[in-house]
């Protein structure tokens, strides 16, 4: 949970590298978040409007898109982050716009990090 909320943290912080560890924990618990979230919007709604089933559908998809808003700037930021460590430019993020290209767009997070300095910074598992 904390790799999470540093994730959360350095939502803005498009600099630097990020460790394989901390990417790997908030894909992980962004991913549990949202089922939750899918999941029990449909009950909050109803329960704030009983018999209305037309604002709960609209409240139901406001707490999704709030929750992807979210969640999406910080998301982009720690992917850029982990390109980094990888020793990748973090453009490389279009390639998942390509259907067959962002397959292999994945095995670059499964990537040991570079060890020691590169191009974007210090290690960050030895600086932390």
């Amino acid at each position: 949970m904390n790799y999470f909320l540093i994730g959360l943290k350095k939502y803005s912080q498009f600099h630097g590298r990020s460790p394989r560890r901390e990417y790997n924990y908030f894909v992980l618990f962004s991913i549990i978040f949202s089922f939750l979230v899918i999941l029990l919007s449909p009950f909050f709604s109803l329960l704030i409007f009983n018999d209305n089933q037309e604002n709960a559908t609209f409240l139901m998809l406001g707490i999704i898109i709030f929750f992807t808003i979210i969640i999406t700037i910080p998301a982009i930021a720690l992917t850029t982050r982990r390109l980094h460590d990888v020793g990748y430019s973090g453009w490389l993020q279009l390639l998942c716009l390509v259907p067959i290209l962002n397959l292999s767009f994945f095995i670059l997070f499964f990537k040991q990090g570079t060890v020691g300095l590169n191009k974007y910074g210090p290690d960050p598992i030895k600086t932390n």
